[in-house]
């Protein structure tokens, strides 16, 4: 009998002593056939998307079947969608040149009501330009140093504005959030650069994020400085075309209060979509298009990026 026993014994302790050794493969193994599931995720490319109606009003309440979304007119899943609010991490480029003497004050107060509306987690940053670009203030929550390092500028110098957006993109990559903006104030009339145009369209094709402007109008103008104020203005809508911003061309320095309120709702008021590319990761240019389905799609205005540039991230 109690060789019996003794023998049982012995033979559960085999079966234990291999499960503990079987169980550690196990769970390897399930970890690794999670690993693609990582991989795709890393690759998502996410689109934020405004949809207005024909007077400029935001349109909730969209779901992700409403959405269509085309990669080089190939359609793709949608993997991701949220109208959630995200924190924003923003970037603000200040043009402090000679051409904003007479604007400078209303500029100011125009930034600092944007500024008001933040949220807790949204983090801002600050360069001023004119014939040189500066760091005025480092990525921060509180918008107070924003405010302050406005202070005591004073207008003077030629417009690196081309300098000031290469310095911009470059900044917001070591942004926080993944929801990231610039937010220029200018008249966009370049003439001191040293970066090209064709230059900053496509570095700004290289990142994810959107531009936005707001054209400080002239007051008095000649016939140069129309012909130069509409070449700067071409310069911005191409910029937030590329990006799915916008530009603001605000009638007179009296709106832009209105146009910094508009901005802030709109950066608050948009759709997040994700999506996992089908076709190859071949490092080249893709254009993008997202569409809404059905007759209603005639009725919005739909503005996201342009497209992105397809690598494994």
């Amino acid at each position: 009998m109690k060789k019996i026993i003794l023998h049982y014994l012995l033979t559960l302790l085999m079966v234990l002593t291999t499960m503990v050794l079987i169980c550690p493969q196990q769970v390897m193994s399930n970890s690794h056939t999670e690993e693609p599931v990582i991989r795709d995720s890393v690759n998502l490319v996410t689109i934020y998307t405004s949809v207005n109606n024909a007077n400029g009003q935001f349109i909730n309440g969209l779901k992700a079947g409403d959405f269509e979304i085309f990669d080089n007119s190939m359609r793709e899943q949608i993997e991701y969608f949220t109208e959630e609010e995200a924190p924003i991490s923003l970037v603000i480029l200040f043009d402090i040149s000679s051409s904003m003497q007479e604007p400078l004050e209303e500029s100011r107060k125009a930034l600092q009501q944007f500024l008001s509306s933040r949220q807790k987690q949204d983090e801002f940053c600050l360069f001023t330009f004119s014939s040189r670009v500066q760091l005025a203030a480092d990525f921060t929550t509180n918008t107070e140093e924003i405010i302050n390092a406005l202070a005591l500028i004073s207008p003077n110098g030629l417009t690196a504005f081309n300098d000031a957006v290469y310095a911009g993109i470059e900044k917001i990559k070591e942004a926080h959030h993944n929801k990231r903006a610039l937010l220029v104030i200018s008249d966009g009339q370049d003439n001191r650069s040293i970066r090209r145009n064709d230059e900053i369209n496509s570095l700004l094709r290289e990142v994810d994020i959107q531009f936005y402007a707001i054209s400080i109008p002239k007051e008095k103008k000649d016939r140069l400085q129309v012909w130069l104020m509409k070449e700067g203005q071409d310069t911005l809508k191409k910029l937030a075309s590329i990006s799915g911003g916008k530009t603001f061309f605000p009638n007179n320095i009296s709106e832009l209060g209105t146009v910094a309120n508009t901005i802030n709702n709109e950066l608050r008021h948009q759709y997040s979509i994700g999506f996992t590319p089908n076709g190859s990761l071949d490092g080249r240019w893709h254009k993008l298009k997202v569409k809404i389905k059905g007759d209603i799609y005639n009725q919005f205005v739909i503005r996201s990026r342009a497209g992105y540039i397809a690598r494994i991230r």
